[in-house]
């Protein structure tokens, strides 16, 4: 899978973040996501870089629907490491939008 870009624009406290106080900000991430088969759920390691390995996610959005996807879930697993849970309860292979700008929510609590 090819690693994700920030995308740029946003003013910059992590690259490609927005910051609101000192815990909470945005990270707009440029993805593109491997196959999920039918019937399971997978979680997927994205990099990212700026993430610090106690950043919680709060919220992700993937910006389209897919019949049959579900994004269930999103954590820090490491320093520059997102993990991505996908769930796929089609009868057939999902294979997430490619190049599809995710937008984080993260929380840091040791700032």
């Amino acid at each position: 899978m090819p690693s994700p870009t920030v995308v740029e624009g946003l003013p910059q406290a992590v690259e490609g973040t927005q910051q609101y106080g000192n815990r909470f900000f945005f990270m707009n991430v440029l993805m593109s996501p491997s196959v999920v088969t039918l019937s399971t759920t997978a979680e997927q390691s994205i990099t990212v870089t700026g993430l610090i390995a106690t950043d919680m996610v709060v919220s992700i959005n993937k910006p389209t629907t897919q019949a049959g996807l579900l994004l269930a879930n999103g954590r820090v697993s490491a320093a520059n490491t997102l993990k991505l849970t996908f769930a796929n309860d089609s009868t057939v292979s999902v294979t997430p939008t490619a190049s599809e700008n995710y937008l984080l929510l993260i929380y840091r609590p040791n700032v």
